[in-house]
């Protein structure tokens, strides 16, 4: 009798086919998804993305586009894997400086990591997978870099 794996113990160095998954970096500052903004037109509400959000979804369009090139969207339930690599506030001291590239002050500001997957997800929809509801374990962190990105991993189970 074979166990299940349900996912919930796997890490994405799990993935030794890496051929079978997807891997990109977004550079610069990661955008966090932001409130939907509305607006009435002729009597209908609107809802509709704010520019910055709209900005950073199409510019991981476009590096998830350049990494699928002529792939089909993965089929599947789906393991996202994603690290928010976010700036080092410019008014911290050296020693802290140095504490939040060591990785052991972690950063607990906002924006929240959920808003950072949603971003990446809605970029990502028809494109990489044919919808977000296919990723079923997501793995996701914050950290500090001087190198600010998002870095991505998305394989099938």
């Amino acid at each position: 009798m074979s166990a299940i794996n349900d996912g919930t113990d796997m890490h994405p160095d799990d993935f030794s086919n890496e051929g079978s998954g997807v891997r990109f970096t977004v550079p610069g500052v990661p955008v966090a998804k932001g409130r939907p903004r509305a607006s009435a037109v002729r009597g209908f509400v609107h809802l509709y993305s704010d520019k910055k959000t709209a900005s950073y979804e199409n510019l991981v369009k476009m590096v998830a586009s350049q990494t699928m090139w002529q792939r089909k969207p993965l089929e599947g339930p789906l393991f996202m894997d994603l690290v928010a690599y976010i700036p080092i506030p410019k008014s911290k001291s050296k020693k802290i400086i140095e504490s939040m590239l060591l990785g052991t002050t972690s950063p607990t500001s906002r924006p929240d990591l959920d808003n950072y997957i949603k971003s990446v997800s809605d970029g990502c929809n028809k494109l990489v997978f044919n919808d977000d509801s296919q990723i079923v374990i997501i793995h996701a962190s914050k950290r500090y870099s001087d190198t600010p990105r998002l870095e991505v991993f998305i394989a099938p189970l």
